[in-house]
């Protein structure tokens, strides 16, 4: 009688892809017909790109505030990045030009799921305006809206 076993190299990449079908439920229902909703994979990124925005207006805000108490004159409106800029030429802003970041999805989202295009987040220049600042210190998003507190 032959001691041969039966060759289960074969069938090692076949347990992996099951494996991880049955783990990530939505893998699983992109396999099921009519199920398939693409935009279930984007959910996690719109809360992040709302919690960037808030904090990049509370950071802008403050370095208003602390340039108005320390300068005679006022920033007192805000419309475009070289108004921000004089806030990072001053030291009241540390790090690159603050921006609102925006979510982009392509035309294919067979192809933004699988080959990981279609998924990107771009950031929008000149997107924070204010008037009035140093009264109400109100800023604004143009994409987000003003913060709710």
């Amino acid at each position: 009688m032959s001691d041969k076993r039966p060759d289960r190299t074969s069938y090692a990449a076949w347990y992996g892809f099951f494996l991880i079908l049955l783990l990530t439920p939505r893998i699983w229902l992109c396999f099921v017909p009519g199920t398939f909703n693409y935009r279930t994979f984007l959910v996690p990124y719109h809360p992040m790109l709302n919690k960037n925005c808030a904090g990049n207006m509370r950071v802008i805000t403050g370095a208003i505030e602390m340039y108005n108490m320390d300068k005679n004159e006022m920033l007192d409106t805000v419309n475009s990045e070289a108004d921000l800029q004089i806030l990072i030429d001053s030291g009241y802003l540390k790090g690159d030009m603050p921006r609102c970041a925006k979510f982009y999805e392509d035309d294919h989202p067979a192809l933004s799921l699988w080959l990981g295009w279609g998924r990107s987040v771009v950031s929008v220049p000149d997107c924070y305006e204010g008037h009035n600042l140093s009264r109400d210190g109100k800023l604004r998003c143009k994409l987000h809206g003003e913060i709710s507190d």
